[in-house]
Order: C-alpha cells, then structure tokens, then sequence
C-alpha cells in the first residue's frame, strides 16, 4: 500500500527526528550488558603483567573502531563498559546537580540489605585484613595469613614482613603483584633514597629496578604510582612521561588533554583517563587524538577548582571509580557505558574494592555498601554483633571477606561480591 505524505505525518515524523537529537550529544549505544568475570591481576586465571591482549574466561569480545558502535566520551563504547544508570534493585541516586557540560552530581541513596554471611574458620587470634586492591592477607600478633588450598585463613610464617620503617604502604593484589615503595631517609645521610619491592617467590620482598637508576637511588624528585593491570608507573620528574615499571607493556599514551595534567586514571584494558586543568575548571575525559575529541568529550568538574583524588578501581574493561573530594564533600567519579557521573557520599571512604561483575563495595566509618553495575546502592547488613571491621576480597574477585569482633571474639565472615545476583 503506498502512503503519501500528508501535512500532519510530515510534521509527526520531523518532531520525531528533533527529539532523536535533542541536546547534540553523541548517541549511547543501548544494547544489553551480559555478566562479565572481570579478572583483575592477580587472580588464578590472569594472564602475566604484559599480556594485556589476551581475554580471559568471560571476557566479552571488544567493539573494534569502525564496527558501527556508538561513542562514548570520545571513545568507543563494547560491553566492557559498566552500566552507570539501570533498573537494578538497589537505589540509584538522584540527580541533584547538573551544571551545563559538566559532569552531573547524583545523591546517593540506598536500600538496606540483610544478606546470608557464611562464617569462616577462625585464625585463632585476633586478624585485620590488609587493604589492597585484591587478595585475602591477614595480620595478627603472631604473623601474617593468607588463604590456603582450602579456602581458609591459614598462618604463613614465610611471609616477609616491611623488612624495614621506611617502607609505605602495601598495593596491589595478593601475592602476584604487591608491590611498596621505601623511601629510606636517615639523618647520617646527605639524600633520601628510593627502593622500589615487590613480594616475589616465597613471599619475600626483592628490590625492583626502575628505568636507569638500578635497585636504590637518590630522591630526585622521582614520582610512582601502583598501574591498575600490574607492575608500577613511575617518571623521573613531575613534568616527565609516566613509564612502566616491571610490566613488559608500553608506556602510557595520554593523548591531548586541556592545560596541565592533575591525575591519570588507568582501566584494565591499559587505557588512561585524564583529570587536567586549565585557568577555569578540572576536565575529565578518555584519550584524545585530537582537539575535536577534546571539544566533544571533555566534561568540566563542578563545585570549584579545589579536587583532590585518592584510590581507583576497575571494573570491567573500560570502566573505573575513583575517589575524590572538594569543599568538604566526598565523592565516587566513575566512569562507565554512560559517560562520567558523581555519585556524593555521606562521609570519607575508608576502603573501595570492585567486583567481578563491574560493580564495587565501599566501607565508611565501620558500615559496608554495595554499588551494582548498574548504579544501584545498598549498605549491607553486618553479622550479628560485628565490629572492629576490616575487609578484602579474593584475587577473583568473586567473594568479600571480613574480620573483625563478633561478640568480643575474633571471627571472619565472607560473602559473593555481585551482592545483587549471587553466583
């Protein structure tokens, strides 16, 4: 049957086509997000610092430029990506905040959840478990544990404690790449000095070299930095190139980004996002090869000039959270199939962890909370009387330990990281 076009089919379709493109952004590709296994480094089934390029076990195939797909921020969006907005069970937040071409402020809100934690085997003494990025590593009076063949927290008398004071914090995941940086400074000597350690073999620290310098040189002003995907980034000077320490992989490429660099944020497929500024305001934006990229994607920071940043996660491929903070306010900056979002926190973050599916747990002030891939938020329930609380999760990413006081006694629960849909 042939139609002709009448006065009111032709203005329905043509306000059809402004709607399509209202707001002149670039279209977000709308397709389903499959589950994903996100290894992270270190788990049982990665593949070696360098390999980058090879998938693991429920990775989804990458969207090559040039397929079709639709941009995100500049760069192409694949399933690697998190869904920052969705229909999950939990509370998003509300959009509180919107400042033109800035990244928009959600309140967060969440529903509370009383999941089932299964009780683990006792280390016997009293255990707080280290803060890193991945992997179960407890501390208590006699020494350090970790997990055995059987899943429980067993004493590992063969690993080395900071065989000196000047060595800082542990990073990294538990054990195949923990990494520390000493920065021995004494008063007999003239200059600082820099050790770059890392757990290898035995679970025993061992000097790492860095660029041209060997195993210990003097401070020079020398920056480092834990890489998202294993081994180290470190340059020589503030204004240098940042290089891979102990990786095989290249270098990081930035690409163009407005004014100065301010930070630099690293997703599991060995991608930089920037947070730069200029004379106005702090952008946030993926790589860029050209300033048109630069115009399209960079997103101005609101609330002021004064940010600073502190940890940052993977999760999935391209997706990240970082913490930041200004004015007083806290924040998670992620970023995700739907470009960059804030979501505000109630108070200062104690501990951040991603999940195997793309989602993250949070601890403030002793209380748990779940972030699903889909921006859902939920404070989770502790045991019955737990307190004193530390927290990790596995290498996999797959479950969430924590230790702590049940009752006055020491006790260590766990539970699946994807709190929404349990393995």
């Amino acid at each position: 049957m042939e139609i002709h076009p009448t006065p009111v089919l032709m203005s329905t379709l043509l306000a059809l086509c402004v709607a399509c493109d209202k707001g002149g952004e670039p279209k977000q590709r709308t397709d389903s997000v499959g589950e994903q296994a996100a290894v992270e480094p270190g788990d049982g089934a990665a593949a070696e610092p360098g390999d980058g390029a090879a998938a693991e076990p429920g990775d989804e195939t990458a969207v090559e430029p040039g397929d079709g797909a639709a941009t995100v921020e500049g760069r192409e969006a694949d399933s690697g990506d998190s869904v920052e907005t969705g229909s999950a069970p939990g509370v998003e937040g509300e959009v509180a905040e919107v400042e033109a071409g800035a990244v928009p402020i959600a309140k967060l809100g969440a529903t509370a959840e009383a999941p089932t934690w299964q009780r683990e085997v006792a280390a016997g003494e009293a255990v707080a478990l280290v803060d890193l990025q991945a992997g179960v590593l407890g501390h208590g009076a006699s020494g350090y544990y970790d997990l055995s063949e059987s899943g429980e927290l067993a004493m590992r008398p063969e690993i080395e404690a900071a065989p000196n004071e000047w060595m800082g914090e542990w990073m990294g995941v538990w054990p195949k790449d923990t990494w520390s940086v000493e920065h021995r400074c004494r008063p007999k000597d003239e200059v600082c000095t820099y050790r770059l350690m890392r757990v290898r073999g035995a679970r025993r620290w061992v000097p790492q070299t860095f660029a041209d310098y060997g195993q210990r040189f003097d401070d020079e002003g020398q920056q480092f930095r834990k890489s998202n995907t294993g081994g180290m980034l470190g340059r020589v000077e503030e204004s240098a190139d940042w290089l891979r320490i102990a990786d095989g992989g290249q270098d990081p490429s930035l690409g163009v980004f407005r004014g100065s660099l301010v930070e630099l944020v690293e997703t599991r497929a060995k991608e930089f996002y920037t947070v730069s500024r200029d004379d106005q305001h702090l952008y946030v934006q993926a790589v860029c090869e050209d300033e048109a990229c630069v115009e399209e994607g960079a997103r101005s920071l609101p609330l002021g000039m004064d940010w600073s940043f502190g940890r940052q996660i993977t999760r999935r491929r391209h997706s990240v959270s970082v913490l930041a903070s200004v004015a007083g306010r806290e924040f998670l900056l992620h970023y995700g199939k739907q470009g960059w979002i804030l979501d505000e926190l109630g108070g200062a973050v104690d501990g951040l962890w991603p999940t195997k599916d793309g989602g993250l747990w949070t601890l403030a002030g002793g209380a748990l909370q779940h972030r699903d891939p889909s921006g859902g938020w939920r404070s989770v329930q502790l045991p019955a009387g737990m307190s004193t609380l530390s927290v990790a999760v596995t290498a996999d990413l797959g479950r969430l330990w924590i230790a702590g006081l049940a009752d006055g006694e020491p006790a260590l629960f766990s539970i699946h990281t994807n709190l929404q849909e349990p393995l």
